[in-house]
């Protein structure tokens, strides 16, 4: 399985639950499924820089 990094509030429909931003998540979304720019790879947190990218601050709750 992969590890994400929420950057807003996401409902996971396969698994009938919400991720708040900024939490670290770890799932197999189904084949096929298309993911958008509310989830990061945590592979990839690191821009180019050096620098964390954080969930943008209005996200945050």
């Amino acid at each position: 399985m992969a590890k994400y990094i929420v950057l807003r509030d996401t409902w996971l429909s396969h698994e009938c639950r919400v991720a708040r931003a900024g939490e670290e998540i770890e799932t197999e979304f189904p084949k096929g499924m298309r993911l958008s720019d509310n989830l990061q790879l945590a592979s990839q947190r690191v821009e180019a820089g050096g620098k964390e990218r954080k969930p943008p601050a209005d996200d945050l709750g």
